[in-house]
Order: structure tokens, then C-alpha cells, then sequence
């Protein structure tokens, strides 16, 4: 639109002008409402933040007396955690247990020969057995790292395989299997057994294992005959008494050495009575001495008299207590295996026969002691090596069980993760001891305070947002010392947002309240705040200008305090968080207890922090609308003012028109 110019009337006035002014006094009440729904959206974002404050102080008040308490975690504590690691359950029972770890799992892992760098394994169908599985490579050809490459591609978790350059010209495979225990040894079947031979991987068993059977007719004696040897053979169980010699022959004789290994199962029980010394004899019985009577008088002889010997008692017999009782070999050459330890339990014993050199033809049995009996049972020798017909060449490792010793009783596990040795304890073997490891299940205590801490920490953070919105005084920011600059800043601007708002006052007065006052435990007076373990308004016991933040409510935690309290009083500390006081096995008192109480109606669904925020989302969507009708008022005032001021310019432009042509008339007069 162009200016208005009226005759007669000075100036001119600019239509859009006039539109634009007037639509901008219109837009005044839309820019309020705008406003207002901006302000809306930031207290409904402080309620929102509220509620997620009051939700983590509930949530870690839940933790300290619900299902996952902390108070039911428990720790497993080893004394060597290079021998052996644990993880404890909720369900472990507190106590000590000796671990002695034997034996690590093994699996195998088995090494070529050298081979030249130009060595190309032969292309085939290539399986591999572990324990029960099996797993097929097809190798279409290639050099060896090809071949490693496809057993690594197509292993799976069964096998795996590595190539080294052991010299500047030659090159090994190392092929190894993925799973530990005895069973799961690595086989090598097809094509597979045929490079495994080729490289020298593995070799056909040239000895066989050796029989010991337990029978009668592979006893033998040794310094006496059979039947005046204390010995019973029930059940494939070898018995020998005390003093008892007996050799079993093997049923081949057979030479020691390397990769051969002796297992037995053999324990030493106590027999008999211990010995008891003999008392002095009694001495001849010597019968009544006479006498003689005369008119009503008797006189009787004296007693007669032996002179006895002096007593002097026997010697006590020397008493013989060895574990020394086994030796592979009979007579001179005989040498002595491991002792037998004392106990009513089977012990299995593993001896590698690489130190024991030349042909062996028997196990004899040597009891020299006065008290103990001697029990053997499950003999073999074998190669642990071999599978099937087969022997690896190179064995680095051979697959083999772990095998523990928890308080004295043997364990075997394929694997070295052990699960249900020690009840809710899972033990992890790392390697070998000769020395047992103690293994201490006790509560979780670092888990615990952690959980105390986090729930002080969670209650001074929902008091300081508390403090800071129903307060206007600037000072009360001094005593949120952990906020960032970004935080105190927000802070500052949400300071007194809520001054006097009820719902707020009252629920920073209840918890402040609740934190401070008794409640019962079993050590009754002595332990019934949280003063008492080191966390009060003044736990660090700090003197001399005031602390406003004190009189605020905000906690402190006197951490050697609360270490020594969970340390010695451990149940007492649970009951003042969390205490079934009437024996229902329902929790229905404590600290804890009584927040998750108190603050429950604020953070359920449709609860009282709910419902400020859902007042506040109708107030937004009342304004919304609001501000959609008063837009399209906008747009319709908009419009009308433009056909108003149109129509009143184009009868100016008319009214123009004709004093124009008014003038020219007057002109050409």
C-alpha cells in the first residue's frame, strides 16, 4: 500500500505502517500468553527435576533394606590371589575354607616339527575332535599360515591354531584346543591325522597303558609268604595292616620314564589302641599261716614272707608313624613314591615317572607303622598324552583337570572356573601351591558403605535443591560447595522459585527429621542414631565459627567411624536402616525404611510430585490453545485491517482523481 495523501490535509500516511503498528499492539496479549507457557515449561521442569531427586534418595533408601541389600552381599577374601580368585554370592555362607590347588586345567596344546618355510600342508577334509565335539576345515591348499588361518576361521571355540618362525628358515604350527579337562582331549581325524603325522604333530603309541589290576593272583610276597601278611583285598580296595609287606605286579613289566605317569588313589587310617604299659606283677599267693588252740586260748603263726625282686617295667616299643609307604619296585630296588597322608578320605596321587628310569615289574607296599593301616585302590600307569593310537610328539600342554583340596577333600574340575566346590563361591584357579590358600567369605563391607554413603549423599543433594528453592537468601548457595560453576549458576537462577510452597517446606522438614531420630536395634541405646556410626550434622566433630550448613540439615560422614561400626556391629547397622522389629520377617522400621515410607506418596504414579507436573502440562496445553485462537484472531484482524485500509485508500485515490481533474478544469479557464 502506498501513503495516504488527503486534499487539503498536510502529509501523507503510510497504510502498512498503520497495519504494522496496530498488529503489534494486538500481538501484546499472545506474547504474555508465549511468556507464560515459557515460564510454565521452567517450573515444570524444576518439579520434573525434583522428582528424579527424591526418586534416587528413595531408590537408595530401598537398597539399604530391600531385596538386594547390600547387608546380604558377601566378599570372597583368598590369601594368595596369584594361587586362586572367588566371587561370592548372596547365598555364600560366611567362614573359612584351606584350598589347596594341586593341579590348574590344562588343554592340549601340541607343536610340529620344524618345518621349511616353502612347506605347503596337503589340501583335505581336516576334523578335530575335542572331547565330544567336532569341528570340519575344509583346506582347499595353500602355505601353513593359510592353514592356520582357515582352523581359526572354521574352529569355532573347539581349536585354534598359530604359526612360528622358530629359525631364520623353518617355521612350527602350534594347534591348540579351547577347552580344558581330561575328557576334552584334541584328536586329529582325516586328512588332519595325516598332516598331523606328516608334521610331525603326533605319532602312533608305540607302548600301550600298563595293567595293575587289584586281583589275588597279582599279589605277590616280598620278606614273608602271603598268608602270614596282614593284608584284605575286598572290592579292588588293597588293605594292608600294620607291619604288613605285599607287592602288585604289573602285568607286564614295563620302563619308567617320560611321558608316563603312576596314579593311584591310597589313604592311611588310625587302627587299633594306643599302648598301654604294663603293671608289676602280683607276687606268689602265699596261703594262711597255722595256729593252735589250748583250753579256750589260740595262737597263730606269723605270716610268712617272700622277698621279691626289684620291678623294673618293659620298655615302651617304639612307636612308627610314616607316610612313607609306597615304592614302585620290589627289594633293593625299590623307590619310595610321595607319602600317604593321614585321613579317612581317598587322596589320588599323580606321579610323573620321567625321574624314575629302568623296567618296573611291581608296587609294593611297606607299612612300618604301628597304628596306621594302609589303603590303595584304582592303579594305572598310562601316557596322559595319548589319544586313541595315537601320542602328540611335542605336548606343551596336555589336557588335564583341576584338582583342589578344600579343607582336606580332593575336587577334580575340567575347568578352572569351579562353581560348586564352596557353596555360592565361585572359585577361579589361577596355578599350583604347595601351600593351602585361605579362602574367608564374610559380608561385603566395601559395598555396603558405599551404599551408606550414596544414600547421605543422594539426601544432601535433594535437601540442597529443597533449600535453594524455597529460600531467597543468596548465602545458602556458600553451602553447596560440590556444584559446578554451570550448576550454581542455575542454582542462583531458580533461587526462591517455590518460597513458601508447602508441599516442599514439608517434605524438607520430615526427612530432616527422620535422619535424625532413634530407632531400635539390637544394641539398643548405644546404636540407635546415625550419629552413632559416624554421620550427623557435625560427624567430623568440627569446631569454632558457625556452619550454616549444619543448621540446613546437611550430613557428614566420619568415615573411621562408620568403618569400624559396619566392622564391629554389623547387624546393629542393618537394623538401623532396615528392621523387622515384630519378627514377621517383614522389615517395618529403620532409617531407610522410613524414608522409602515418607517419600513414596511424592514418587509413585499419580503421586504428589506427579500430579504438580501433570497441572503444569494442562496449564501449557490450556495456553497452547489459548495462543492457537488468539493467532487465528491475529490472522483474521490482520486481514480485516487490510480490506478497512484498502477501501479507504482506494476512495482516496478517487477523491485525487477528481480534484485532479477539478484543477485541469480551472486551468483552461
Amino acid at each position: 500500500m502506498s501513503d495516504i495523501s488527503i486534499p487539503g490535509v498536510s502529509g501523507s500516511y503510510n497504510t502498512q505502517k498503520l497495519i504494522s503498528d496496530l498488529m503489534e499492539a494486538e500481538r501484546i496479549p499472545l506474547e504474555r500468553m508465549e511468556s507464560e507457557v515459557q515460564d510454565i515449561r521452567e517450573r515444570r521442569g524444576v518439579w520434573q527435576e525434583i522428582n528424579r531427586s527424591t526418586s534416587s534418595f528413595l531408590d537408595s533408601a530401598k537398597q539399604l533394606f530391600g531385596f538386594d541389600s547390600p547387608f546380604r552381599s558377601r566378599t570372597a577374601v583368598s590369601s594368595s590371589d596369584a594361587v586362586l580368585t572367588a566371587t561370592a554370592s548372596r547365598s555364600a555362607i560366611r567362614g573359612e575354607q584351606n584350598v589347596l590347588v594341586r593341579q590348574t586345567a590344562t588343554a592340549d596344546r601340541f607343536l610340529s616339527k620344524p618345518l621349511n618355510r616353502d612347506y605347503r600342508p596337503p589340501a583335505g577334509d581336516y576334523q578335530f575332535n575335542v572331547g565330544e565335539r567336532e569341528v570340519r576345515i575344509p583346506f582347499s591348499g595353500g602355505n601353513l599360515q593359510d592353514l592356520a588361518n582357515q582352523i581359526n576361521k572354521k574352529g569355532r571355540d573347539i581349536v585354534s591354531a598359530r604359526v612360528i618362525n622358530d629359525t631364520s628358515s623353518t617355521q612350527v604350527i602350534l594347534i591348540e584346543s579351547q577347552e580344558t579337562g581330561r575328557q576334552n582331549r584334541l584328536q586329529f581325524s582325516g586328512d588332519a591325522k595325516d598332516f598331523g603325522l606328516e608334521a610331525g604333530i603326533i605319532r602312533e603309541i608305540k607302548q600301550e597303558a600298563v595293567d595293575f589290576t587289584l586281583k589275588q593272583e597279582n599279589l605277590s610276597a616280598i620278606s614273608r609268604s602271603l598268608s602270614e601278611t596282614g593284608y584284605s583285598l575286598q572290592n579292588e580296595v588293597l588293605s594292608a595292616s600294620p607291619g604288613a609287606e605285599i607287592a602288585v605286579d604289573a602285568a607286564r613289566p614295563f620302563s619308567a620314564g617320560a611321558p608316563l605317569v603312576l596314579e593311584y588313589q591310597a589313604r592311611r587310617i588310625p587302627v587299633g589302641e594306643d599302648y598301654t604299659a604294663p603293671q608289676p606283677p602280683p607276687g606268689p599267693q602265699i596261703g594262711k599261716p597255722g595256729d593252735i588252740s589250748y583250753e579256750g586260748i589260740t595262737i597263730e603263726n606269723e605270716p610268712s614272707q617272700s622277698a621279691m625282686p626289684p620291678w623294673e617295667a618293659p620298655e615302651t616299643p617304639k612307636e612308627v608313624d610314616t607316610g612313607e609307604v609306597l615304592y614302585l619296585g620290589k627289594g633293593s630296588k625299590a623307590r619310595a613314591l610321595p607319602e600317604v597322608e593321614e585321613g579317612a578320605e581317598f587322596q589320588t596321587y599323580r606321579v610323573e615317572l620321567k625321574n624314575y628310569q629302568g623296567k618296573i615289574e611291581s608296587l609294593s607296599i611297606l607299612n612300618r607303622n604301628t597304628n596306621h593301616q594302609v589303603d590303595i585302590k584304582n592303579l594305572r600307569v598310562y601316557d596322559p598324552s595319548a589319544t586313541g593310537d595315537y601320542s602328540p610328539v611335542k605336548p606343551l600342554d596336555t589336557a588335564g583337570d583341576a584338582i583342589i583340596e578344600v579343607d582336606g577333600v580332593e575336587i577334580r574340575r575340567s575347568s578352572n572356573t569351579i562353581e560348586d566346590a564352596v557353596p555360592g563361591v565361585t572359585l577361579n584357579i589361577n596355578q599350583p601351591s604347595d601351600r593351602p590358600v585361605n579362602l574367608e567369605v564374610k559380608p561385603d563391607t566395601e559395598t555396603i558403605k558405599d551404599s551408606i554413603i550414596t544414600f547421605v549423599g543422594y539426601y544432601n543433594r535433594l535437601q540442597a535443591d529443597l533449600t535453594v528453592l524455597t529460600r531467597r537468601n543468596e548465602t545458602v548457595l556458600e553451602d553447596i560447595s560440590y556444584q559446578s560453576d554451570e550448576e550454581l549458576q542455575k542454582a542462583r537462577d531458580r533461587l526462591g522459585m517455590f518460597q513458601g510452597n508447602p508441599t516442599l517446606n514439608r517434605l524438607k522438614t520430615s526427612l530432616q527429621r527422620i535422619m535424625m531420630n532413634p530407632y531400635p536395634t539390637d544394641k539398643g541405646r548405644d546404636l540407635s542414631l546415625l550419629a552413632h556410626i559416624g554421620i550427623s550434622t557435625n560427624a567430623t566433630g568440627t569446631t569454632g565459627t558457625l556452619d550454616t550448613g549444619r543448621l540446613r540439615g546437611y550430613l557428614e560422614i566420619d568415615e573411621p567411624s562408620l568403618d569400624s561400626s559396619i566392622e564391629s556391629n554389623l547387624t546393629a547397622v542393618q537394623q538401623l536402616f532396615g528392621n523387622d522389629t515384630d519378627g514377621d520377617k517383614v522389615i517395618d522400621n529403620g532409617v531407610a525404611y522410613t524414608v522409602e515410607q515418607q517419600l513414596r506418596p511424592y514418587t509413585r504414579s499419580g503421586g504428589i510430585l506427579a500430579m504438580r507436573t501433570q497441572n503444569l502440562n494442562n496449564e501449557i496445553k490450556d495456553t497452547r490453545s489459548e495462543i492457537a485462537d488468539y493467532k487465528r484472531h491475529l490472522e483474521d484482524y490482520e486481514q480485516e485491517l487490510k480490506v478497512k485500509y484498502g477501501k479507504m485508500e482506494g476512495a482516496l485515490n478517487s477523491m485525487q482523481e477528481n480534484s485532479k481533474a477539478i484543477e485541469n478544469l480551472n486551468n483552461k479557464e
